[in-house]
């Protein structure tokens, strides 16, 4: 009955690490290809284009990951890019994903 218990007990663990890994894999894709529910949800709903508050620019990914001023401390606290390429290419994800929890985007993209 033990062995039964505890086969079941590491299985739950794995399932959340997975579920974790995979929503975080979601997350990165949309970031790279730069659809994501917070920028692209104006498409469906029929409403303008969002600006950020601060710059009164679009809100885009590539604004929130590398261009606002608002950001840019906590952002250059995870990483430092100059552009979408140098922030896939040269930025480990999970700095990326700090980045965006920091942030209070994360439920939102």
């Amino acid at each position: 009955m033990y062995l039964v218990l505890e086969v079941i007990n590491i299985n739950c663990k794995t399932t959340a690490f997975i579920t974790t890994f995979e929503n975080y894999s979601v997350l990165l894709t949309r970031l790279h290809i730069g659809h994501t529910r917070l920028t692209h949800s104006y498409l469906l709903s029929g409403d303008h284009l969002l600006e950020c508050g601060t710059c009164q620019c679009p809100l885009t990914v590539k604004h929130i990951l590398v261009d606002c001023v608002d950001l840019k401390d906590v952002r250059n606290k995870h990483f430092v890019a100059s552009s979408i390429k140098d922030l896939f290419d040269n930025i480990e994800a999970h700095k990326i994903i700090d980045f965006i929890k920091e942030t209070r985007f994360y439920k939102q993209l």
